[in-house]
C-alpha cells in the first residue's frame, strides 16, 4: 500500500452555537493536536490552541497560511459563509462536517465500498463523533487512489 508522505493539512473552522453545545472543544482540540497533521487555524486562535497541552503533541499549528492549501476543512458549529466553504471544496479541501451542514450543501458522505461521495460526516456535534469522522478522513488520505477520487469529486461537484 502506497501512502501519502506529506502530512495532511486540516483547516479548522469553528464557531460557537447551540449545535456544538455538546462538544467539548478543548477535548476535540487536544485530540487534533495528538494527530500527525498540520492544523490550520485562524491567526487569532493560535494562542488559545497552543495553550491546550495534549499528552503527546504531534500536530503543527499554522496560523498564517492561505486556506487554499488545506487537504481537509473541518467545520464545527455554525458554518462560515456557504460560498467560502464551496470555494474551499472546489479548491480540493475535503469537508468534514455535520450531517445538517452536509444536507444543506448537498454533500454525500464518502463510501469506500462504492467509491462515491466527497465528504466525511458526523451525525452529532459531540467531540468523539467529530474525532471519528476526522480519523476516517485521515485513514482514507493514506490511500492515494481513493483520496484523489474524492478530491476530484470535490472539484467537479
Amino acid at each position: 500500500m502506497a501512502q501519502n508522505r506529506r502530512r495532511p493539512k486540516i483547516l479548522f473552522l469553528s464557531k460557537k452555537n447551540s449545535e456544538n453545545a455538546l462538544c467539548d472543544m478543548n477535548l476535540l482540540i487536544e485530540g487534533l493536536l495528538s494527530l500527525e497533521v498540520d492544523l490550520i487555524v485562524p491567526k487569532e486562535s493560535v494562542k488559545d490552541i497552543e495553550e491546550i497541552k495534549p499528552q503527546k503533541k504531534r500536530a503543527t499549528i499554522i496560523g498564517q497560511t492561505p486556506e487554499s492549501i488545506a487537504d481537509m476543512v473541518l467545520i464545527v458549529g455554525e458554518m462560515e459563509s456557504k460560498n467560502k466553504i464551496q470555494t474551499l471544496i472546489k479548491q480540493g479541501a475535503v469537508p468534514v462536517l455535520s450531517s445538517s451542514h452536509a444536507a444543506e450543501m448537498e454533500l454525500i458522505a464518502f463510501n469506500p465500498v462504492e467509491e462515491k461521495g466527497v465528504s466525511f460526516i458526523f451525525n452529532e456535534t459531540y467531540h468523539w463523533d467529530i474525532f471519528t469522522a476526522i480519523v476516517r478522513a485521515l485513514e482514507t488520505y493514506n490511500f492515494p487512489y481513493d483520496w484523489k477520487n474524492i478530491v476530484t469529486g470535490c472539484k467537479t461537484d
